[in-house]
Parts: C-alpha cells; sequence; structure tokens
C-alpha cells in the first residue's frame, strides 16, 4: 500500500509541475525532471525510498526510457533535414572529435599513468564515450 502512495505522490507532483510548465509555455520535460530532482533531496528522500529501493529503482530506469522516448517523437525529421549541415558538423563537433580525443588520451599517456592491471583499450573507449555523449537539447529544442 505504501508504494502506491509514494507512486501516487510522484506521479501527483509531476502533473502538476508539468501544467505549470505547459501554462508558461516551457518544456514539460523539465519540469518532471525538476519532480525528480526536488524528491532526490536528501531530507525527503529516506521518507520515498525507505524500503522501497526495488521499486524505486525500476521506475527510474522505466523514466529514463520514457525520457528518451519522448525526445524522440518530439524530434521533426523533415525539420531536421532541413538542418543537415548544422547536425552534421554539431555531431561531428560534439561527438567524434572528443570521442578521439579522450581515446587517443588514454592509449597515449595510459602507459605513464601507472594504469597496470586494467585494460588500456577498454579504458580508452570508455573516456571516449563519456567524452563524446552530449545532451539531446543541445541541437534539438525540445
Amino acid at each position: 500500500m505504501q508504494q502506491l502512495v509514494i507512486i501516487f505522490i510522484c506521479l501527483t507532483l509531476s502533473f502538476i509541475l508539468t501544467q505549470i510548465f505547459k501554462k508558461y509555455k516551457l518544456p514539460v520535460v523539465i519540469g518532471q525532471i525538476l519532480v525528480g530532482l526536488i524528491l532526490g533531496f536528501p531530507f525527503l528522500k529516506p521518507l520515498i525510498i525507505a524500503g522501497n529501493e526495488t521499486i524505486i529503482e525500476f521506475l527510474s530506469q522505466l523514466g529514463i526510457i520514457f525520457l528518451l522516448l519522448l525526445t524522440g517523437m518530439e524530434v521533426e525529421m523533415r525539420e531536421l533535414s532541413k538542418y543537415r549541415k548544422e547536425v552534421i558538423s554539431t555531431t561531428f563537433f560534439t561527438s567524434l572529435i572528443p570521442f578521439t580525443l579522450g581515446f587517443v588520451f588514454v592509449e597515449i599517456f595510459g602507459r605513464f599513468l601507472n594504469m597496470a592491471g586494467y585494460n588500456l583499450h577498454i579504458v580508452a573507449f570508455t573516456l571516449g564515450i563519456c567524452l563524446s555523449i552530449t545532451a539531446e537539447g543541445t541541437t534539438v529544442k525540445l
């Protein structure tokens, strides 16, 4: 029963902030993310999570999936094709270059950083991926 109350509180807060953001013509996704931040405050977190770690983790993963789905659904492919050059250059500069620089940095300097016991190729690939991740909102309006 307590889990249903927690889900109800989370959904109610999300709905309220979504309506407020719609009223002021702001991206509703930001309101939903803001609810997650508010509920994650240290003084609220123990009240919400208390014994419900599994369901909260499941709902958070589900929320991320829906956030990515919502972002993908808001992309207008016809409008995006108008800006093909800008999209390609933005993708190149925000993904490929940081990935390459991170990968090369670890490959070159990893041997000098005393990373014995680690597979340098995996570390280089991981750092490259981390550096190449960019926010969707930087190139596409939410």
